[in-house]
């Protein structure tokens, strides 16, 4: 009988310690995302409070110049009623909508964001770009600290600060849902359902809505190559019943995700297939690298390898970009080349 009751007096001196040590609100038990998105909203009114609460702006270069572009084409909006078509301040005038140059309503979480201040609409999506990556990181059974480090990680890096600085707010918004993109392809890759389906294709589709067409890119690109590891790992461990779902569920969100982004992306290829119809006849070369210092294509990756499928002459602007992009240099070896494959975006900030 004196067992019995020693046992229970170790558990009962035990299970205050256990209490006390690590304490929870009921708040962040109950709603742990709620509180991470206020914590990080209250980060982002704090670091840009000039810009929001007291009308100052960024005077940066590109910010000036987009605005000048812009503030003819707002007037017409917004004063004559006419959605203005023609942007005929750009290389001798081109179509505004079909070239993305002015484009708005197309992206449809600006509809009830319009009303606010520009720097607030931003703020709003660097707090989506931070719980994309606590979703993804909690998804990963991390613990509440370490998910919500990285979302503050992810959401203050200083290269997705200076889109917005410098007048790339498209590219940050479009970045923002690289993370949330990640965290819906896991859902659905674990279980295909037709809410997974739906969800996937709806980040999916706002991120090709936001009309940054390379940031679209790469984050298409990051996800497939995600996908293609875990149907390679499901083949490995035999599982090969899983495979299908896995890219049939991958493509069913893409095409929901181009169906819902068709508006933007279909003028945008009419106008394409113009543009280089009026190109000069023999300018190839020259005409072609200007595009490749901008989007790194999957065609594209043999520069990578073999610098001189291109003239050195213009493979030098490729190679500069390369020499900011990464800390070895002008001199290609294997781990920039993975860097590259594996985190294509550090191509395109070096060359902004």
């Amino acid at each position: 009988m004196a067992k019995p009751s020693r046992s229970k007096s170790k558990t009962a001196a035990k299970s205050p310690v256990s209490k006390s040590s690590g304490p929870t609100p009921a708040l962040l038990q109950k709603h742990p995302v709620l509180v991470t998105a206020g914590i990080f909203l209250v980060l982002m009114l704090i670091f840009f409070f000039a810009a929001i609460f007291q009308g100052k702006t960024y005077a940066t270069p590109d910010a000036q110049a987009a605005a000048t572009i812009t503030a003819p084409l707002d007037k017409i909006l917004w004063q004559d009623r006419i959605y203005p078509q023609w942007m005929p301040y750009i290389f001798g005038g081109m179509p505004s909508f079909a070239s993305l140059t002015y484009n708005p309503f197309a992206y449809f979480p600006d509809l009830p964001l319009y009303p606010l201040r520009r720097m607030l609409a931003y703020a709003l999506h660097y707090v989506l770009a931070g719980l994309g990556v606590f979703l993804f990181l909690r998804r990963k059974s991390a613990d509440y600290l370490p998910a919500l480090l990285g979302g503050l990680a992810f959401m203050l890096t200083p290269y997705l600060i200076t889109m917005t600085i410098f007048g790339h707010g498209s590219q940050m918004m479009t970045t923002a849902y690289l993370p949330l993109a990640l965290w819906a392809v896991d859902r659905l890759l674990e279980k295909f359902s037709w809410l997974n389906l739906g969800l996937t294709g709806l980040i999916m589709g706002f991120m090709l809505q936001r009309g940054h067409v390379q940031i679209a890119y790469y984050g298409i690109m990051f996800t497939g190559l995600y996908v293609i590891y875990h149907a390679i790992a499901a083949l490995r461990r035999k599982e090969n019943k899983k495979i299908l779902p896995m890219l049939g569920g991958y493509m069913g969100a893409l095409v929901l995700a181009l169906a819902l982004s068709a508006m933007l992306y279909l003028p945008l290829q009419e106008y394409r297939f113009t543009a280089l119809a009026a190109r000069p006849i023999g300018a190839t070369c020259r005409s072609r690298i200007i595009p490749i210092t901008w989007a790194f294509s999957y065609s594209d990756l043999q520069l990578s390898v073999c610098s001189n499928v291109y003239h050195k002459q213009d493979f030098s602007r490729l190679r500069s970009c390369w020499h900011y992009s990464f800390p070895s240099g002008s001199t290609l070896n294997s781990s920039t080349v993975s860097s590259t494959i594996i985190f294509p975006t550090s191509t395109n900030f070096a060359c902004r």
